[in-house]
């Protein structure tokens, strides 16, 4: 029967064993100097017995000989030792405080970057995945999805030093913000040859498209999915913290034209175009809503949306003035989508978000704003975001649609600070690896992530 007494294992830690040395080392230093001053104050006289003669004046005696003399001269040589023993406290002293440097790992933490074991040990030597470094000629990458942090100024190979050899090596989906478009131009037709490979860019006529509303899937969970849209259409800056009444009445009554068009529009009108449409002449489209029949009731017969008819009747009971601020402002929710280049983008769906983990291949998709519209379309770039976040984090091993993952997903944010207050990452980030999702944040310092992030990432 084998007995592991406690607290012992911390004897084998290298830490102590530093400390216990250097106490040793000192100890022994201090004792052969109080035992040499001991013997220099008698002149080496031959009653100290043997030792080792260096010359006439100088002679070597074992550090432990000033014990013995100790018990040997008794009351004689009082003074003296007095004088002598607390050397052998001061070598003591000084050699634990030796020891506990040398062997303290938080202070050589301090002094430097670590070395390749520490590499290993925190999981840095993967043979691909996300790139953050080089050590001596070994480069630093892990395939963990904790969520990084880039920063560095213009020009400070940001790109050419962790974003771009992280898109070369990750061989799953990533979901890239490219707002300067050279990461397309520099790594998507390395990434077509293991995954399909597409970029949405609102301006660009060869760009692939994408249908917000063709993400929503009815069924009990499609009110939830139109509120939090809409959250982000009326907060594009991502900083209002509490909304005006009208705030709110207008966020009501865009949150039930949607639902409308996605019960009653033909399949290929279910779009935010047919939104705005509707909110062109919202007292005409309010009388239509009120009016259709859109699903079955309790009792099986055809009625209208709860939510869609409560929305309505107070939309209807506002006073003129009040209605009329409500319409102005649900209509400048969608004063982005003007265009008709913006239209054709948001006109039907070349992919879902869920093919981004689902599809039999990976999908390397970067969406690409250009910094100038950055502040007008924010609403649409914070949605696709938003849009994909909540698809892939509805069940560990399923997106929202119900097919399983195939792939995990780099979602890799160059320049995020552009989008704004993200909330939804800020909520979120901490789960998103327990989804299959990593997070790799791109920006120029740390100053410019302002309240972007929670804190401890």
């Amino acid at each position: 029967m084998k007995l592991k007494l406690a607290g012992m294992s911390g004897l084998r830690t290298p830490e102590v064993w530093a400390k216990l040395t250097g106490l040793g080392f000192g100890l022994a230093v201090g004792a052969q100097g109080a035992t040499e001053m001991f013997a220099w104050t008698y002149h080496w006289a031959d009653a100290l017995g043997p030792a080792w003669r260096i010359g006439p004046d100088l002679a070597l005696y074992p550090p432990w000989a000033i014990l013995h003399w100790r018990y040997a001269f008794g009351a004689e040589a009082q003074a003296v030792m007095s004088r002598c023993a607390p050397l052998i406290l001061v070598g003591g002293v000084g050699g634990l405080g030796v020891g506990t440097l040398a062997g303290d790992k938080t202070h050589r933490r301090i002094r430097g970057w670590g070395e390749l074991k520490d590499a290993k040990g925190a999981g840095l030597t993967a043979l691909g995945g996300c790139i953050l470094g080089v050590l001596g000629r070994r480069v630093l990458a892990t395939t963990d999805l904790r969520p990084s942090l880039v920063t560095g100024g213009t020009r400070s190979g940001k790109g050419r030093g962790h974003v771009m050899p992280t898109l070369l090596s990750w061989n799953s989906s990533v979901l890239v913000h490219d707002p300067k478009r050279e990461l397309w131009r520099l790594s998507s037709g390395w990434r077509a040859r293991f995954s399909h490979a597409l970029y949405f860019d609102p301006r660009d006529p060869a760009s692939a498209c994408w249908n917000p509303l063709a993400e929503i899937l009815p069924g009990p969970g499609e009110l939830a999915h139109v509120q939090r849209l809409v959250s982000i259409l009326s907060d594009p800056g991502g900083v209002r913290d509490d909304e005006a009444i009208w705030d709110k009445a207008a966020s009501e009554i865009l949150e039930a034209v949607i639902l409308h068009v996605l019960y009653t529009a033909e399949d290929d009108e279910k779009t935010l175009v047919k939104v705005r449409e509707m909110l062109a002449d919202l007292d005409s489209a309010a009388d239509v809503m009120t009016k259709t029949l859109h699903r079955p009731g309790p009792s099986g017969e055809p009625k209208t949306h709860p939510f869609i008819a409560t929305a309505v009747k107070g939309y209807a009971a506002m006073h003129d003035r009040f209605r009329t601020s409500v319409q102005g402002t649900a209509r400048s929710y969608l004063k982005w989508l003007a265009g008709e280049d913006i239209e054709r983008s948001l006109s039907r769906s070349d992919f879902s978000m869920g093919d981004l983990m689902c599809a039999e291949a990976p999908l390397s998709l970067y969406v690409q704003v250009a910094p100038a519209d950055s502040a007008a379309l924010r609403p649409l770039v914070r949605l696709f975001f938003y849009a994909a976040a909540q698809s892939l984090t509805v069940r560990e091993t399923e997106a929202a649609d119900g097919r399983p993952k195939r792939h995990n997903l780099l979602m890799l944010m160059d320049e995020f600070p552009l989008l704004g207050r993200v909330s939804f990452f800020e909520k979120s980030l901490r789960l998103l690896s327990g989804y299959g999702v990593k997070v790799m944040f791109v920006a120029q310092s740390l100053g410019r992530t302002g309240q972007r992030l929670p804190l401890g990432l």
